[in-house]
């Protein structure tokens, strides 16, 4: 299974299916407190309209729980992991 961190390292591919299919207050709270290479990678190829829905997510959820947090970084992962089933690499 694909963990969460390792996204930072990913393909363009998987990073791509995953923003694609994972809602963007889910990957706003995902996002909250993760390292900026991480973040860096998720958001960086994003159009400015995408990159400011993300960030007005974040900035929304600031008061999040670690639970929570923890909980959208394993939706994430699992959808890494159902790209990664679907034949997308995980890394190139």
């Amino acid at each position: 299974m694909v963990r969460f961190v390792e996204l930072a390292k990913a393909s363009e591919e998987m990073i791509d299916g995953v923003v694609e299919n994972v809602d963007r207050s889910t990957l706003a709270m995902a996002l909250q407190g993760a390292n900026a290479r991480l973040i860096e990678r998720v958001l960086g190829s994003r159009s400015s309209e995408e990159i400011g829905e993300v960030l007005t997510h974040i900035q929304a959820q600031q008061a999040a729980s670690v639970a929570q947090i923890e909980n959208a970084r394993r939706q994430v992962a699992e959808i890494a992991a159902e790209l990664e089933a679907a034949g997308i690499p995980v890394r190139d």
